[in-house]
This record gives structure tokens, C-alpha cells and sequence, in this order.
């Protein structure tokens, strides 16, 4: 069998959901008639850095790219570029729909609900919760932060509760922690935030400061599920990588052979609780 050389540019290899993901790509490409390049930028938070390295690579000799854009807009100068020569695959989609409308060989993969995954957690956090909600967020230019905020804001207000300001933070435990401690002065009645790192770092503060409050978060990474079975953690929400790289792999075998585009949602989200 002919194998198809692929590229595939991450961003962050910190968060445990990523690693995971990581390891299945290696896993699986060989079995889906793939081999090819993961590319890693120097700085992981750093759109810019992201975008240049993209840049480098739109002229080699790929089938195609897998992007996991930093920022809804950050990437959107390379897929705008003239010296591309192959399709390019969003999963998520990350980068702004309306942005990308009408870019060529610009083909997202909608990997998830993100709103819904929002939603599913926050249902869990206020089953017995009068309000008001805390949010920890974001970051806000990321369209999957952003999204699943959205989807617990909007879950509380359907229930008549009151809601915080979201507390924008940055996807990593610390960030989490600084946000929390923000939130508790406000006196939350349960905390939803937009990944698992950052709902271990509210855990924390609130452990710290004594307060005993429902808090959930999104991507099921194996520290938050730990979080769950002690009973500090109330929720998480995500998807299992296995599934959801076979899917990607998949939709694009069937677009490069057949010029198919793949419609609907790739993978279930998947709830875990106490």
C-alpha cells in the first residue's frame, strides 16, 4: 500500500489530552495508509510562532496538513497563502468560520460539540445548586474556550440562575487557581470551567480557602478522572482520542480518494461524574 505523507502542526504538549493524542496519531497513521511529520513550535502559546512555523512547511511535499490552531485567527495569513499546495484539515474547527468562509482547500472537521460539552458538565453542576454560576473561560480568542463557556452560561441562565463575569484565563492549572481565587469572594455556587488543567487549579484554591462547591471541567485527561473517583472533582466532559483521531483519519482518507467532505460531528462527548 502507497502511504500518504501528512503533516500535522500542534500546538500545546503539556495537557495530558494532548499527549494522549499524540500517541494515538503515532499509532494509528500506518493503519490508515498515512506516515508524515508532527510539527511542534518552539513556543507552544505563541500564535505567532505557530503561524511562521505553518508558513515553512506550506510548499513541502504533503497530501495534506491536520492543524490545531492556538487562536481562532492566528493561522489564518498561511491558509491564506499563495504557496499552498495541498488541503488543509481544522480539527475542531479552531480557526473563525466566518473568517475562513470562502478559502480554498480550507476543510474543518467539527470534532466535537463544544457548546454542548459546556452544557453537559454544567447540567451536573447545578443539579442541586440555586446559583449563582461561576465561569473560569477562554482563553477568549480560542474558539473552543470560548464555545464552551458559552454552552454553561447559556445552561444556567435556561434555569433562571444568576451567572458571574467569566473569569478569562489561559488553559493551564495555575490558571485556574488565580481565576478561582477571583471567583470565591463572589460566593459561587459552582464553578464550570472550559478544561480539566484549569478545574484541577480551582480545586485547589477552593481546598485552600475551605470552600466546598460543585466544579467540573472539559477533556477528561487522566488526573481530572482521578479528581473525580477521590470525590473533588464533580465532572468532566470529553472525547476518547482513540475514537476521535480513527474519525479524522478517516475523513480525510475519504476526501483525498474521493473529494468527500465530512459532514457532522466526528466523535461523542463523553461524561464523567461522581
Amino acid at each position: 500500500m502507497d502511504l500518504r505523507k501528512i503533516a500535522i502542526l500542534f500546538c500545546d504538549q503539556d495537557n495530558p489530552f494532548w499527549l494522549e493524542t499524540i500517541r494515538m496519531y503515532r499509532e494509528s497513521l500506518p493503519v490508515h495508509g498515512f506516515y508524515g511529520d508532527f510539527l511542534f513550535p518552539e513556543d507552544p502559546r505563541d500564535g505567532l510562532c505557530q503561524a511562521e512555523l505553518m508558513g515553512r512547511y506550506l510548499s513541502a511535499d504533503y497530501d495534506c496538513m491536520i492543524i490545531n490552531p492556538l487562536t481562532a485567527e492566528n493561522l489564518l495569513p498561511s491558509l491564506e497563502s499563495s504557496s499552498r499546495k495541498f488541503p488543509i484539515f481544522d480539527v475542531g474547527p479552531k480557526c473563525d468560520q466566518e473568517m475562513v468562509a470562502g478559502i480554498s482547500g480550507y476543510i474543518p472537521l467539527q470534532a466535537a460539540d463544544f457548546e454542548e460539552q459546556g452544557r453537559m458538565c454544567t447540567e451536573v453542576l447545578l443539579e442541586n445548586c440555586d446559583g449563582p454560576l461561576g465561569c473560569i473561560g477562554g482563553p477568549i480568542d480560542t474558539r473552543q474556550g470560548r464555545m464552551r463557556t458559552e454552552g454553561a452560561v447559556k445552561t444556567a441562565k435556561r434555569r433562571g440562575l444568576a451567572v458571574l463575569d467569566v473569569e478569562w484565563s489561559d488553559f493551564t492549572k495555575e490558571g485556574g487557581r488565580k481565576a478561582m481565587e477571583k471567583l470565591i469572594p463572589l460566593k459561587p455556587e459552582a464553578i464550570f470551567c472550559a478544561n480539566d488543567l484549569m478545574a484541577l487549579g480551582a480545586i485547589e484554591t477552593a481546598a485552600e480557602k475551605g470552600v466546598e462547591i460543585p466544579i467540573g471541567g472539559v477533556d477528561l485527561i487522566p488526573e481530572a478522572l482521578s479528581a473525580i473517583e477521590a470525590g473533588s472533582l464533580t465532572a468532566s466532559v470529553g472525547l476518547d482520542p482513540a475514537e476521535l483521531v480513527d474519525e479524522i483519519l478517516k475523513s480525510i482518507g475519504l476526501f483525498l480518494k474521493y473529494k468527500l467532505v465530512p459532514t457532522g460531528t466526528l466523535a461523542n462527548n463523553i461524561l464523567k461524574t461522581l
